[in-house]
């Protein structure tokens, strides 16, 4: 496309060379410079309205000429000043902080690179390596190890995806895949229709909804009148009652022997080691025992909780029995101060990975190839290399002291809260590293609609202050702490901890906040 007018750049200004290396680095060190200055910085955000910000961002367009790399410095300068810093100490709603120094060099060097993972030809080292670091994270799973003299994908039996939603994706698929198997073999036909996943679905990741989706389960596009006729329900989900945010384990059997008797096929049973709210771990090894007894795919949603393998204690008191399960997701982007995006799945039999889609006999049908195996992806950079990386830097005694020390930050956050007659916590015992708390309302037990609604207005306006950041919800209360009323949603203010620079005088502002917040607002109710 020909240059019109302004910046007129040649094949030198614009591809990297050894004649423009200087000038490369000098910008380089620039960007890491303001890229540090915007990690270290304590406000979480400087937060303006969308309609003020999009104003604000209006000179960022693509025009016919080029402009000087400086003015790309400029636009990342001003993109950091209007971001959420997610490596803040005083960020507090999710672990994810993403200020490891190693995953952060891994991640640059990782650009470097330049690697395509989609087949061994095409990223020889970067295979090897991420083959090496499967089986690591497969040994300490507990899964058994293949000898795998050749190095071969297959016998990672496990791959690396952009995110959680992938990685339970990927896994479902493989159960989906082995229903079909196990049906066949009973001369049996697979009907989408008739097929369903038990789960806590309210406690269940949002992957878990659209993964059905995209495997075709479920009947949304029938009308209720074709429902009825045909004797199906819309959802694709069995819901197992739960308490203290885990399933109940006599209505998961209940469940399980209520399928068998109206013709449906159950695809798997899909429980989580450490939900998205309160960090509810299911009992794993009792319903690794049901599984097997009903011979049904059991898979672990393990994308929050699947840091306790990295810590002794915590693996024996919340993953007893991970190993037994047929297929795990984890997240390492969400609890090793992981830059994103890492996330990544194991089948427990090895496998199982070929009853997935193949790849193209073009590019990356080799047993060698990792790209063989993750579904809806092909070309993948080297993007482990941030968590080898880390792990190696760290030492994984390191690791599961910070895993550790998570759970004792939110021990600690429980204690500071009862120094406040203001708050009430919906889960009193953490079981790792989430506090569920809200701000009490004049009889909060009774008027929910003002209980949530101050709620809700601490959380915006504490997002608007931008100094601290919480997360909220809709959650029922499963400890009973208010109500035991389970068709009431509350709207809880969740801290979590991930971020070693978050401390106790962190969390301390934030409780302090909250409060004066609360007060503030229930003024404006004129509520005493």
């Amino acid at each position: 496309m020909a240059v019109s007018s302004g910046f007129r750049p040649t094949t030198d200004d614009l591809v990297l060379s050894s004649g423009n290396k200087e000038i490369f680095m000098n910008m380089f060190m620039q960007l890491m410079k303001k890229g540090v200055e915007f990690k270290l910085r304590e406000p979480v955000i400087n937060f303006v309205e969308p309609g003020e910000l999009n104003g604000i961002l209006d000179r960022f367009t693509v025009k016919q000429e080029g402009v000087e790399l400086v003015e790309l410095l400029n636009d990342f300068e001003t993109l950091g000043k209007y971001s959420l810093n997610f490596s803040s100490a005083n960020f507090l709603a999710q672990p994810d902080s993403g200020n490891s120094i190693a995953g952060l060099l891994g991640e640059i060097g990782k650009v470097f690179l330049q690697q395509n993972t989609v087949n061994y030809e095409y990223s020889p080292a970067a295979t090897l390596l991420e083959i090496k670091l499967l089986t690591l994270l497969r040994e300490i799973i507990g899964y058994q190890v293949l000898p795998n003299p050749e190095l071969l994908a297959v016998n990672t039996g496990g791959a690396f995806t952009f995110g959680g939603y992938g990685s339970n994706l990927s896994c479902l698929l493989a159960a989906r895949e082995k229903l079909k198997e196990k049906l066949r073999a009973q001369g049996k036909i697979f009907n989408p229709r008739r097929t369903k996943v038990i789960a806590a679905v309210p406690f269940a990741h949002y992957s878990l909804r659209r993964s059905l989706d995209i495997l075709g389960l479920g009947n949304k596009d029938l009308s209720d009148i074709q429902l009825a006729e045909n004797g199906l329900d819309r959802e694709a989900t069995i819901h197992v009652e739960t308490e203290h945010f885990r399933m109940n384990i006599s209505d998961l059997e209940r469940k399980i022997m209520e399928a068998g008797t109206d013709g449906t096929d159950i695809m798997a049973i899909y429980a989580i080691a450490g939900e998205s709210r309160a960090m509810g771990f299911d009992q794993l090894a009792e319903i690794a025992e049901l599984a097997r007894k009903h011979d049904i795919w059991l898979h672990v949603d393990a994308c929050q909780g699947g840091q306790c393998l990295f810590s002794p204690k915590l693996r024996r008191t919340l993953l007893n029995g991970i190993e037994q399960c047929d297929s795990i997701a984890l997240d390492p982007h969400k609890v090793f101060l992981l830059p994103y995006n890492l996330s990544a799945f194991f089948l427990r039999n090895p496998k199982d990975l070929y009853l997935l889609p193949k790849g193209s006999t073009i590019i990356s049908n080799e047993d060698d190839s990792l790209g063989k195996f993750t579904p809806g992806i092909g070309s993948k950079g080297f993007i482990s290399l941030k968590l080898y990386f880390m792990l190696r830097h760290w030492g994984l005694e390191n690791v599961g002291l910070e895993i550790d020390r998570r759970h004792e930050l939110a021990l600690r956050t429980v204690d500071m809260t009862g120094q406040f007659e203001q708050l009430v916590v919906l889960n009193p015992e953490p079981q790792h590293n989430s506090v569920m708390l809200m701000y009490k309302t004049p009889g909060y037990r009774h008027d929910h609609v003002l209980f949530n609604q101050v709620n809700q207005k601490i959380h915006k306006r504490m997002t608007e202050q931008g100094t601290y950041m919480v997360h909220t919800f809709p959650s029922i209360d499963d400890e009973s702490v208010i109500s035991s009323d389970k068709s009431v949603q509350f709207y809880p203010l969740r801290l979590m901890f991930g971020n070693p620079n978050s401390t106790e005088e962190n969390i301390l502002g934030c409780l302090k906040t909250i409060i004066d917040l609360g007060d503030e607002i229930l003024r404006e109710h004129h509520v005493e």
